[in-house]
């Protein structure tokens, strides 16, 4: 990525909050966040402008040149060893593949690196989603910090960089990253992961963009939710993986499955039952009826087994409305939609839809087949087998599938909510 000095100290500026200023071979820093910030030499910035020209990218959120490699990453541990390892960092030195590890806040090169990159999809947003209060740490400071150093501790990005002596090919990284994510998970128990993408980081801002943003904008809710549905919602807003994220709308969509299913079944039976040229007298007809409900379920260990696909379309075109489905896509994301019409999803061989399709049954169908397929991959993954979703190899696409999953929830909490009732004025 080509950028210049001037966009360098623009985005530190907005990161600091502060006017940044060159004088004479060095920039200086007035007001912001942090107070008393000492200046930085002109040639540190031009360094940094060089580093960040040299990036070759292998996911927006993985970067390389020819001896070093950094990847964002995240955790969804809470623990107090976690949150000192990605406080304080950890530094790890192997002589034997002459290679460096450290994990910790990233290099100031990266971050710029991050940030041009969100700034071209979110504007001035990507402030609320990587920015940082200030720590305690940084409040109670008595000596200052330079603006790069300052730039580094309000940015709440963590990475694995790994730096070799020695020119590597691209290929060469990825295992030793690997193999330090493990390490770290089986010696000190927290699970750090790396990411293959940053819409994580850019959809708090797309989201906010489509709705209320701001808390005088809200009004009390109107109506009551089944909160089965809600609690699932609520982990797949609040979680960091795209698969969590996935799983979590779709059991949105599969608490429904067994009485829509029965009641598409039971009307069939009445259909059959109630038509003229039935008669339960014939043994034909009962055996036709019999064939017809067998096709349509299935008994295992004295239990009733459903068609999931089946019941899932039957979901889809009971509560969910095409045109608001593409009017919330195209209000997150305007790409979304020519990339569900044109691209099968890879790791599943989840169907194409197009939603300017007329034939809502047709769409339906094909909506259906691709969201079960994608949820088929992320449960069912041993090796060998048709569909297998592949964690972080995979991450960057399924991230392109949970907005329309979400979208799809959302419907489905919506249309099998009820009004509030009235105050009565008593408990």
């Amino acid at each position: 990525m080509q950028t210049t000095c001037d966009e360098v100290v623009a985005v530190i500026g907005e990161a600091l909050g502060c006017h940044i200023e060159l004088s004479d071979d060095e920039y200086l820093f007035e007001g912001g966040y942090l107070a008393s910030l000492l200046p930085v030499k002109k040639a540190a910035i031009e360094d940094l402008v060089d580093t960040v020209g040299k990036y070759e990218e292998l996911n927006p959120a993985c970067v390389i040149t020819g001896t070093s490699y950094e990847v964002m990453v995240r955790t969804e541990s809470r623990s107090l060893m976690t949150s000192r390892l990605f406080e304080d960092g950890v530094s790890l030195e192997d002589p034997q593949s002459e290679t460096t590890y450290e994990l910790g806040p990233a290099s100031p090169a990266f971050m710029v690196h991050l940030i041009l990159r969100m700034r071209d999809q979110v504007g001035r947003g990507w402030r609320r989603n990587v920015r940082a209060p200030l720590s305690g740490r940084d409040r109670q400071r008595r000596e200052p910090i330079d603006g790069l150093a300052a730039f580094q501790s309000v940015i709440r990005v963590r990475t694995l960089r790994l730096a070799s002596v020695n020119r590597r090919s691209p290929a060469w990284w990825k295992p030793y990253a690997d193999a330090f994510f493990f390490h770290i998970g089986f010696n000190l128990d927290v699970p750090v992961m790396p990411l293959a993408g940053i819409d994580h980081l850019l959809e708090p801002s797309k989201i906010r963009g489509m709705r209320r943003s701001n808390v005088d904008d809200l009004e009390p809710p109107r109506r009551h939710y089944v909160m089965d549905l809600v609690h699932h919602y609520q982990l797949g807003v609040s979680a960091d993986s795209a698969m969590l994220k996935y799983l979590s709308y779709y059991h949105v969509a599969e608490h429904w499955f067994e009485s829509i299913f029965q009641d598409e079944l039971v009307e069939k039976i009445q259909s059959i039952l109630t038509s003229p040229d039935f008669s339960y007298r014939r043994k034909q007809d009962v055996r036709s009826l019999i064939k017809r409900v067998s096709k349509e379920i299935q008994v295992k260990d004295d239990g009733v087994v459903i068609s999931e696909q089946a019941a899932l379309r039957l979901t889809l075109e009971r509560y969910v409305e095409l045109p608001r489905l593409l009017n919330d896509l195209n209000g997150f994301d305007p790409a979304l939609c020519a990339i569900y019409a044109n691209r099968a999803v890879s790791f599943s061989g989840g169907d194409t839809f197009d939603l300017l399709n007329h034939n809502r049954s047709e769409v339906i169908a094909a909506l259906g087949r691709r969201i079960y397929k994608t949820r088929n991959s992320l449960v069912h993954s041993k090796e060998g087998s048709k569909g297998r979703f592949i964690p972080f190899a995979h991450d960057a696409e399924l991230s392109t599938e949970v907005p329309l999953m979400r979208f799809v929830a959302e419907q489905i909490i919506v249309a099998t909510s009820k009004m509030a009732p009235a105050g009565s004025g008593h408990g």
